[in-house]
């Protein structure tokens, strides 16, 4: 299908990228390799292969400090943004992961917007997501003033006991 072509057509263009660098030392080519990826705005997120259950599309969900973006599962480009202080709640829901969001309502400039997005994964993955998800709030959390610490310090310890029975199941986490 469609899938397989554009895969097909990135593997052309790889295979072309790849002749070009014909002759250079290995130093070098991990050196335009690193140097190319610094570049990209998620250099150091971690992105997940998920399926939006909005329209059943594949794409990447890339998760990092600054927040949850989704992106275009063939052209990597962001679709949304999603800055930890929008994320009301977000985790396991039966069988897909749920975030749910705030955003302003673009029709009336008074009014916030929340927005429920259920992506389908394997059960692994939801709990990574979640983990990850609730590491990057909790280190957050960490960096608030004082006045908000108190509701911070209930969700550092809910994490302590998520990542203690995880440990204690044996679960290994598959990419």
């Amino acid at each position: 299908g469609a899938s397989t072509r554009r895969k097909g057509s990135t593997g052309v263009k790889s295979c072309r990228k790849w002749r070009g660098l014909a002759g250079k030392s290995v130093t070098d080519c991990v050196s335009i390799l690193l140097t190319c990826t610094r570049k990209w705005q998620f250099f150091g997120a971690t992105l997940f292969e998920v399926q939006a259950n909005s329209d059943s599309k594949e794409i990447w969900l890339a998760i990092n400090e600054d927040g949850v973006s989704l992106l275009d599962h063939t052209t990597m480009q962001v679709s949304e943004r999603y800055p930890y202080p929008s994320i009301v709640t977000f985790g396991g829901c039966q069988e897909d992961f749920m975030l749910v969001v705030t955003s302003p309502d673009r029709q009336s400039t008074d009014s916030i917007t929340t927005q429920k997005l259920l992506f389908e994964t394997t059960k692994p993955k939801i709990l990574e997501i979640t983990l990850l998800i609730a590491d990057y709030m909790n280190m957050m959390g960490q960096l608030l003033p004082l006045t908000q610490k108190s509701t911070t310090a209930s969700r550092v310890h809910s994490r302590s006991v998520s990542r203690s029975r995880l440990t204690a199941s044996n679960l290994t986490v598959v990419n």
